[in-house]
Order: structure tokens, then sequence, then C-alpha cells
């Protein structure tokens, strides 16, 4: 029996009852639940055992809740309580529940897919600056943004009968990430998820809060900026769209910009190595100009805010759709450029 397995056929808080494992991580184990108040289906997290009375992990816990508590946009995951449950005398465990999202993560489809279309890595990382611009807004610096961050919610097209074992999707209720259903990504909705690397500097207008030690690193190596792995204190918003940046770039080329099995030279690539141009079709698409702007080594040099990139990404779109705008003249229906 597995840690994740040991904690099943239980009710937390006296409202979720545990109906199935959903993943298992080194501190963490995350089940998706009924809330028996609300009769809705949701995803518990909760530490594992070894990981009880661990400080720095119970923090991580505790700014993941506070980040999540503020966030109110559409593609942003939606935390729907935060408790301490009593796992024996004397020891309390934290959890959080979100809403179960129907869908998986762009990872797994990547797995699959290898790579996207422009239309539809747009629509995507369109909508995850859409819920990072409104965390920037609130003070609160993502830093870990990455493929599997990034939850595909679906339409219900994509679902089928929740199972309590077998595979993630079908527990989660959603086709698997093979189905061709998932050929085209515009009809899902993003989703960003695991706020618990946050840097969080502003909670509210009265309370300014740095719940991350100054100085430390935390993220994923291929996508992170130079100043996050410097563990730079005055790490901004500009590290989450360089982490985008990179993230957009896997998306369309099927892999990141600064790929080896040396951790060394990724590093180095980061402060050193300019980001490659997409390659065919994309090498010459617009694109890549957005790109290069927010993978700029020094954070002055990227995009200003969130929204900014968004814009770009968008304009990019549209001055790189020749085909499309050819083939609405053709038809009379005007240009899209």
């Amino acid at each position: 029996m597995t840690k994740a397995q040991s904690v099943m056929s239980i009710i937390i808080d006296n409202r979720f009852e545990v109906k199935t494992a959903l993943a298992q991580g080194g501190f963490g184990a995350v089940f998706r639940a009924l809330d028996q108040q609300t009769g809705q289906q949701v995803a518990v997290k909760m530490l594992l055992p070894d990981n009880f009375g661990d400080a720095e992990t119970i923090q991580r816990f505790q700014r993941e809740a506070q980040v999540c508590q503020q966030l109110q946009h559409p593609n942003a995951v939606t935390l729907v309580a935060v408790g301490d449950m009593e796992v024996r005398p004397g020891q309390i465990c934290p959890y959080l529940a979100f809403e179960l999202v129907r869908g998986l993560p762009l990872g797994d489809i990547l797995d699959y897919r290898k790579s996207l279309t422009v239309d539809e890595a747009v629509h995507i990382i369109g909508g995850v600056l859409g819920a990072l611009e409104e965390a920037h807004d609130l003070g609160i610096v993502h830093r870990d943004i990455k493929p599997n961050n990034i939850m595909l919610s679906t339409p219900e097209p994509f679902w089928v009968p929740m199972q309590e074992s077998g595979p993630v999707h079908g527990k989660v209720g959603v086709v698997r990430a093979d189905d061709k259903l998932w050929q085209d990504l515009t009809v899902t909705t993003p989703r960003v998820v695991d706020f618990g690397y946050a840097k969080v500097r502003r909670l509210d207008e009265r309370t300014l809060t740095q719940l991350t030690e100054e100085g430390t690193t935390a993220g994923t190596i291929p996508y992170m900026s130079p100043e996050q792995i410097t563990g730079n204190a005055a790490l901004n918003s500009r590290a989450d769209i360089y982490s985008l940046a990179f993230v957009t770039y896997h998306l369309l080329a099927g892999s990141p910009p600064f790929l080896s099995t040396d951790v060394t030279k990724i590093v180095e690539a980061h402060f050193k190595a300019p980001l490659p141009p997409l390659p065919k079709p994309w090498t010459g698409h617009p694109i890549n100009a957005v790109l290069a702007k927010a993978a700029a080594k020094l954070p002055g040099n990227r995009f200003e805010s969130a929204r900014d990139m968004a814009e770009a990404l968008e304009a990019a779109l549209k001055a790189g759709d020749t085909k499309k705008s050819f083939l609405s003249r053709l038809l009379g229906r005007g240009s899209r450029g």
C-alpha cells in the first residue's frame, strides 16, 4: 500500500469524501473527493504523512491557500476550501480543496501531440496571461509556469463517466490524451494551477507580505528566468513572462529551446544563449519577435505586463495568418488582419 492509498476511504473535515487518488509527488498527494455540502466533485491536496511536521512544506500549503483565495480569474483554478485535519491525536495535516478540473495537464497532451498549431498556442497562452495579469496585479508571481501547471478544462463532448480506479483521465472523467477530440485545443479552457511556489508581495492594500525566503530558488529549470535561477530578491512578474515565452516555444517546436541531459548546460544557456528561432513552419512567423522580447535576459527588456504580451501575441497571430486572410478575401468576408 502506497502512502497515497493509506489515506483512502476517509472523510476529510466531516465534508469531503475521498473517492480516488489522482496524483502523488514528493511532498503531497491529490485526491478526487465528493463535497458532501454541495454534491460537487473536488480535488483535495494533502501532505504525505512524512511531511506533516515539515515547516517549509506547510508554509508552501499556506502560501498557496492565501494566493488562491485572492484569485477570481476564470483561467485560474478555484479554491473551494482550506482547513486542517487531525490525522492522529495532536498531529495536524493541512488540506486544500479545489474545484475538480475535468481535463488534463497540457504536458500530457504534448506527450501525444508533440507540438500545437499557432492558433492553439496563442489561445492557451492568452488564457494563462489573463490569469497571470490578475495575479501580478495582486503582487503575486507564480514562479513555476510550465506545461504541467496548465490544466486544459474540456467541454462536455470530452466527458466520460468518472472511474474510481485506472488511469487519471478516467478518474477525472475525460477521454484519453490520444483521443481525436484533443486535436483542436482552442475549444478547451486553460487553467493555471499550483501556486505553491508563488512569491507573494501583497495580499491586500494594507499588508505587505513576503512568504518566500529571499535568495531561494524555486521553479523548473527549462522554463526559469536567469534572475529566478539565482534566487534574485528583486524577482518580479517579468519572470513569469520569461517562463511563458519558453512554454510557448515548447508548444510550437515540440520541446523547450534549451534541452540537454546536463542541467548545467541549460542553466548556462538561460544566461548566455539567445532564444533560437522557431523551427519550420514557424521560422519566419511574427511570433518569433514576441518570444524574443518575452525571453530577454534582462527583465527590463521584456514586456512590461502580461497584458502587453497577450496583445503582442494576438497581433502576431493576425499578422502571420496570411493564408486565412487570403481565403477570407477570396470568399468576400474581409481580412482578419
